[in-house]
């Protein structure tokens, strides 16, 4: 209430105010707080603001949560003049939360195990290991792996061979 009289423009508005309890642009006086839409009306006071931001963004209440929900927390309580850049300047140079930012990613679920095999030969991964020196006229390696048992077959191939058959042909 004291910053009101430090600003012109607010000691206008209060004076306007005590006169007539509300104004069509609706400002209103209760108790001596101006309110702005039923919001504390902090003016032009920077000092009032800081504190307010401070309180909001830096307390543990705040818990440094960034702009927008600063920003949302402090409208619903409070208005002055430029208050989403004031609120957007005061986020930005806050030290903490420029040292940890927040991360945008959906919290991820619980792990989903992959199923059973129920028998052997049920379940079986492919692959081949290309590149090979020749040896005996095999330069690719088939690699059948039994899920259920978890042995490997190795099955020594041509590369020759694996060009005419085309299930055998690498993508």
């Amino acid at each position: 209430m004291q910053g009101y009289h430090d600003n012109a423009q607010d000691k206008q508005l209060l004076t306007e105010l005590s006169v007539h309890s509300s104004n069509d642009r609706g400002f209103t006086l209760v108790e001596g707080l101006i309110r702005f839409k039923g919001r504390v009306w902090a003016g032009r006071n920077e000092l009032a603001q800081q504190h307010v931001m401070q309180a909001m963004h830096s307390s543990g209440i705040g818990g440094h949560s960034g702009f927008h929900a600063t920003y949302h927390r402090i409208k619903v309580l409070f208005a002055w003049p430029k208050m989403k850049a004031t609120i957007r300047t005061f986020v930005q140079q806050c030290a903490v939360c420029q040292q940890a930012k927040v991360e945008h990613v959906k919290t991820p679920g619980l792990l989903q195990p992959l199923p059973i095999p129920i028998a052997p030969w049920s379940v079986v991964s492919m692959d081949f290991i290309e590149g090979l020196p020749l040896s005996y006229k095999h330069d690719v390696i088939l690699v059948v792996v039994d899920k259920f048992t978890k042995y490997g077959h190795f099955i020594a191939l041509s590369l020759i061979l694996s060009q005419h058959c085309k299930w055998l042909k690498p993508l």
